[in-house]
């Protein structure tokens, strides 16, 4: 299979009640503001958002598919939350040791570039658990505690987020998201392309940018745009 590609299926469901929590938390919203998340919120629920990694000669694509359309009515509009759900891209190169994500804030697109860097784990080789048919063990992040199960029968450090680990990441759970690998295959020698649409960008610019605008953010009715 490694020498064909790797291709894994995905299924993210976002926590819905923290991301809204935290958003009401840093946007100040007042009585009205809190009225849209909560419908927002209701209609999120149980969401299932798919993803496809490909990785092949050591350079991987982690891409958010289309969702189903799901509409929400937020003082008397309807609006099609799916339609509104940011294109998600992360193209690795392990080589090059680089890392580019494709992000949208606002309406915009940036391709935010950084070195792959990776966070601390303790591995609990005593907990292990079948993810998609292959034997997984859990890790730890000593960071903020997320949780990690990945698979040494698949030695590529590599999933929905760069661990470092000495395997394939197949799921994982944090504050923010669920996301668990339903299916591993062959990929063939499917070409990985970084992603090109977007403003370039360093992840430090986007970080000071990010907290800028969310600082300027005020809800005061019923249009929105959430990413996840």
């Amino acid at each position: 299979m490694m020498s064909q590609g790797i291709e894994v299926h995905y299924e993210m469901v976002p926590n819905v009640a923290n991301n809204m929590r935290s958003a009401q938390e840093q946007m100040g919203m007042g009585e009205m503001g809190r009225g849209v998340m909560a419908q927002i919120q209701s209609a999120m629920q149980g969401v299932k958002v798919p993803y496809v990694l490909t990785y092949n000669k050591g350079k991987s694509l982690y891409k958010s598919q289309k969702v189903d359309k799901l509409e929400v009515t937020v003082m008397g509009q309807t609006v099609d939350i799916s339609s509104r759900l940011p294109e998600d891209i992360t193209y690795r190169d392990h080589n090059a040791h680089k890392e580019i994500q494709q992000k949208e804030m606002m309406g915009k697109r940036y391709l935010v570039e950084s070195a792959l860097e990776a966070d601390q784990w303790q591995i609990l080789d005593d907990e292990t658990k079948m993810i998609a048919g292959y034997s997984c063990v859990k890790a730890i992040s000593t960071t903020d505690s997320t949780e990690v199960w990945f698979t040494r029968n698949i030695p590529v450090s590599d999933g929905p987020v760069y661990t470092g680990l000495p395997g394939l990441v197949l799921e994982l759970k944090s504050k923010e998201r669920h996301i668990i690998a339903n299916s591993v295959g062959e990929a063939g020698n499917t070409p990985i392309v970084p992603p090109s649409k977007g403003k370039q960008i360093s992840k430090e610019e986007f970080i000071k940018m990010a907290k800028r605008k969310m600082a300027m953010v005020n809800v005061s009715g019923p249009v929105f745009s959430m990413g996840m």
